[in-house]
């Protein structure tokens, strides 16, 4: 391992309030190191980029208010010729940030309440455990960029915009331009001028991109037609970008219609029909549904009885089940990824205006240019996963071909990531289309829902006369307005073998 350049030290945030602030018991926090390899850089691919983050808060305890808080950023290019870093090694790229950001502390206190706070050297065991984890995770993003074969995507499809250059593959690297612009926007590194415009260019496809895809006409597709598309789609979001939002589901409804699961109209006693669908029986149906392609089964529901039956519309006459699912454990937060910048559904969900504004909240902290850019993916994924679909057409199921690739990549984190917790998602939260965006609804993976959930209740009931067009302001998720029902009985006992009876 050899360092080729060491950055200066880029001071992120530095607040020192005023002597007055301090008055009264001061905690100090010590400091927080936060640390990351980026991977190869693709004009000198036997080089890496090593990040490391040092925090320090002093919080005055009496008024609850944080008196000092510095954020730096420290940068180093290692030549590390494909192999795999040691965790000695960056500990000492730690210990030269350390020195840095001990340097800035000095000069930046002399003559203040705090200069005579000393900044400590690190030592190895505090570090060594989150080291091998960082390692950890390039060494697999390494493997899977080495062995990984640009594919041979669809550029074009009738009158979509066509693919920048920008977001195809580099030669002799694993990259495009796209993701490593995104990569120094992030990291907030410098990019050059023709860098800058490159972006500007990518958000602008976007744009036009989100623009054409509300014409396209799925009716008119023919096989190919589908098949074109679709290698389209797959270019156009080859760059992922990932939140996540820590998610209790304390209760959620699944409504089906229990001819529908059984093939028979007779109750239904066993908890595998209230559950998702059986992969089989996915890849025998053959279509695309919001959140899932025909190669993966979700589970679905939604946030109350009324909301499932606006959803789903059963017919009248025919026996309904609706499972009521609990998370075990409350104190656990699910790991979902919420759907924002809806246009049709922010004036009235509040799901998807907190999920925009804690996007929105973030621009005092990343590069309005990198903003602007992701806004505009959002906005596409906003439109695709809350736009109505016509049922009466015969490739209905072919609008819901973004939204569904999109999610299976989300999902496929949850295989993939192993270890790195932070992005394997549990769950996808939307607008209910069905609901006129008022409520959420959730697709949930099925590990998820085996290991986290269980059936808290069952209702069956046959649908008298339905008023599915009214609009839903009922705030009682088990509440029926939006139906007059007969027969309506709730389970007796749902058995640990999964038998209901009723």
């Amino acid at each position: 391992m050899q360092i080729i350049r060491e950055f200066p030290i880029q001071i992120e945030h530095w607040t020192h309030l005023p002597l007055d602030k301090f008055m009264g018991v001061i905690s100090d926090n010590g400091y927080n190191y936060i640390l990351g390899i980026t991977p190869e850089d693709p004009n000198d691919p036997e080089c890496c980029y090593f990040n490391i983050w040092i925090e320090k808060t002093m919080k005055n305890e009496t008024t609850n208010i944080v008196v000092f808080y510095s954020k730096t950023y420290s940068c180093f290019k290692v030549k590390n010729n494909y192999q795999k870093p040691i965790a000695e090694f960056y500990f000492t790229l730690i210990e030269k940030a350390t020195y840095e950001f001990a340097k800035q502390f000095h000069q930046r206190t002399q003559n203040t309440n705090i200069s005579h706070h000393k900044i400590q050297k690190p030592p190895y065991l505090q570090f060594k455990e989150e080291i091998e984890k960082t390692i950890a995770i390039w060494d697999r993003t390494a493997r899977n960029r080495i062995f990984l074969t640009p594919p041979n995507w669809q550029a074009t499809f009738r009158d979509l915009p066509e693919i920048p250059e920008h977001k195809k593959w580099v030669k002799g690297s694993y990259t495009t331009l796209e993701q490593d612009i995104s990569f120094k926007l992030l990291h907030k590194r410098p990019i050059t001028s023709i860098e800058e415009k490159i972006f500007i260019d990518l958000t602008s496809y976007y744009k036009e991109l989100d623009e054409k895809l509300k014409t396209v006409e799925y009716d008119t597709f023919t096989d190919t037609d589908f098949e074109n598309f679709k290698n389209y789609i797959f270019f156009a979001f080859s760059y992922l970008p990932l939140i996540t939002n820590g998610l209790t589901v304390f209760s959620t409804y699944r409504l089906v219609v229990n001819e529908n699961v059984t093939k028979k109209n007779e109750t239904i006693t066993s908890i595998e029909f209230l559950k998702y669908p059986t992969l089989e029986k996915v890849k025998e149906l053959n279509k695309y549904n919001r959140a899932n392609t025909p190669n993966t089964n979700i589970f679905y529901a939604a946030g109350s009885i009324d909301t499932a039956l606006k959803e789903i519309k059963p017919p009248k006459d025919k026996l309904v089940t609706i499972g009521i699912w609990k998370q075990k454990d409350t104190n656990k937060k699910l790991t979902s990824y919420p759907i924002s910048h809806s246009e049709e559904a922010i004036n009235v969900n509040e799901s998807v205006q907190a999920a925009t504004k804690a996007f929105e909240d973030t621009a005092k902290y990343n590069s309005a240019l990198f903003m602007e850019y992701v806004r505009r993916y959002f906005k596409i994924l906003g439109y695709e996963f809350s736009k109505k679909v016509d049922y009466r057409k015969v490739n209905y199921h072919y609008e819901y071909l973004i939204s569904a690739l999109f999610s299976e990549r989300i999902f496929s984190q949850h295989q993939e990531m192993n270890d790195e917790q932070n992005f394997k998602f549990d769950c996808i939260i939307y607008p209910s289309v069905g609901n006129d965006y008022l409520t959420e609804n959730v697709a949930i993976i099925p590990s998820t829902l085996d290991n986290d959930f269980y059936l808290a209740n069952a209702y069956e009931f046959e649908i008298v006369e339905p008023y599915y067009d009214m609009k839903n302001g009922n705030l009682d998720p088990e509440k029926i307005t939006l139906a007059k029902v007969k027969n309506f009985r709730k389970a007796k006992t749902i058995k640990q073998d999964g038998q209901i009876e009723w």
